[in-house]
């Protein structure tokens, strides 16, 4: 999968203007509704893929936040496996944004944009609707070797420590992310040993350092996925208001993620619990 350079990634970005008919179309429905495979700059096709791109990966933006606080807000002994679902969704979701901004986007293996020719000023994408060219087997999984692949040709990619962890696999396994995800969502078992081990593990006065294991670890690189995508938003001025009708994206996530639950949905989370406790 090819992708826009640093440079003209932001090229790309700046030249986003919001079509109001396109507001709320994801990439999949335009590309269904077009049926076009190649979109060149300065047409009305390659305008219109990019306002559905980019107003996408802000939306995998603010997903992939809302996960990663799901996911810290579950740390306790009976959901820390639900924790490492969490996470894991905060990375795929913040990569999938990364992505956009440099013009890639995948759908499954069979459904993918690469760019064509990255020079400013006659940027050309294609929409494959062939097999993504790797060894890897399942959505997940090739989604991941594609973007484990962008990241190694982006060697001027401008990031903080913070985020190094974000851009190559993990134990050098494109797969260990969704492997560890399936392991955890699937297997009972593993979910409870995920559980002992925070009980465990487990210090008030240290954290996070006193996670261990596979959590710890898909905490790790969910927060760098994060630092990641965030910085590359900042970088190249990822705004296409899809957090309206809230003025900010920090106030989208300030008031639609972070803020404590409705007195009354936490009332109604407590008359259940009778349900669970038998």
């Amino acid at each position: 999968m090819k992708p826009l350079t640093t440079t003209s990634s932001t090229y790309f970005v700046a030249g986003f203007q919001a079509v109001p008919a396109l507001v709320g179309l994801g990439v999949q429905d335009y590309l269904n509704r077009t049926r076009a495979r190649h979109f060149t700059e300065g047409t009305l096709l390659f305008n219109e893929l990019r306002v559905c791109l980019l107003q996408e990966s802000e939306q995998y933006v603010l997903l992939a936040q809302s996960c990663y606080s799901q996911g810290l807000e579950g740390l306790r002994i009976g959901s820390a496996a639900w924790s490492i679902v969490s996470f894991y969704y905060s990375a795929f979701f913040a990569t999938k944004a990364i992505l956009g901004t440099y013009g890639c986007w995948m759908s499954s293996p069979n459904h993918w944009i690469e760019v064509v020719d990255a020079t400013a000023g006659s940027l050309k994408l294609a929409y494959r609707t062939i097999p993504y060219p790797t060894q890897a087997r399942g959505s997940h999984k090739v989604a991941w070797a594609a973007y484990y692949r962008v990241m190694s040709t982006l060697s001027n990619f401008l990031i903080s420590p913070d985020a190094i962890v974000a851009k190559t696999p993990v134990h050098s396994q494109e797969s260990w992310l969704i492997n560890t995800r399936n392991d955890v969502n699937y297997e009972p078992q593993v979910a409870f040993k995920i559980g002992a081990e925070f009980e465990s593990s487990f210090l008030p006065t240290a954290i996070p350092s006193s996670l261990k294991g596979r959590l710890s670890t898909m905490l790790q690189v969910a927060r760098a996925c994060n630092v990641l995508a965030k910085e590359n938003a900042v970088r190249v001025g990822l705004s296409t208001g899809v957090w309206n009708p809230e003025p900010t994206r920090a106030a989208w996530v300030q008031n639609r993620v972070l803020r404590p639950q409705h007195p009354s949905l936490a009332a109604f989370r407590q008359s259940e619990m009778a349900l669970l406790a038998f």
